[in-house]
């Protein structure tokens, strides 16, 4: 769900052409939650990082991570959401998922695109 903060942002950009600062984290949490509009921040959140790589083609924004098998351990992750700041910042997304217990054996690659299509 692109939240408040995030459709603000592309709001922005259209009227004037400048967004401010872009998504660059992404945040994990490990509590299950509800996302609504309103959010910007993460419940349950543990953890917070560059994202991997952002391409831009095809009237897509394409974010991602890969959790490495040395990052996590021993949690559960249940969320995500992107930000424009490694501390505080605007939460531009959040999305909740089927919980996943986070173990030195699993690799987790997550993508984030924001698709821009015609109507």
């Amino acid at each position: 769900m692109i939240v408040d903060a995030g459709l603000n942002a592309i709001r922005n950009l259209m009227a004037s052409g400048a967004i401010g600062t872009a998504p660059t984290h992404i945040e994990l949490g490990s509590q299950a939650y509800t996302p609504l509009a309103s959010e910007g921040s993460l419940t349950g959140s543990f953890f917070r990082a560059t994202f991997t790589s952002n391409t831009v083609a095809n009237k897509t924004n394409k974010y991602e991570y890969l959790l490495p098998s040395t990052e996590a351990n021993g949690t559960t992750l249940r969320g995500m959401a992107i930000f424009n700041a490694a501390e505080s910042g605007d939460m531009f997304a959040t999305s909740q998922f089927t919980a996943l217990s986070k173990d030195a054996t699993i690799e987790v690659q997550f993508n984030v695109d924001f698709k821009y299509v015609d109507s």
